[in-house]
């Protein structure tokens, strides 16, 4: 509630109504970040291509294509 007599409290009731309203009717239409190969659980790092270039270590290694 506001201190100040200048202040509408009636003004911030409104704000506080809408606001829950709003959160209600949008809830489901929220887009959630989608998940990358590497963060879901099923995730095999020798399947991955790209990781097959790193050593045990983590060290970047380039093979020649054959």
């Amino acid at each position: 509630m506001p201190y100040d007599p200048k202040i509408s409290w009636e003004g911030h009731l409104s704000g506080l109504l809408s606001g829950i309203l709003l959160a209600i009717f949008i809830r489901d239409r929220i887009e959630f970040a989608k998940k990358y190969a590497w963060e879901l659980e099923s995730y095999d790092e020798t399947k991955d291509p790209f990781m097959r270039h790193f050593d045990e270590d983590g060290n970047f290694v380039e093979w020649e294509e054959e």
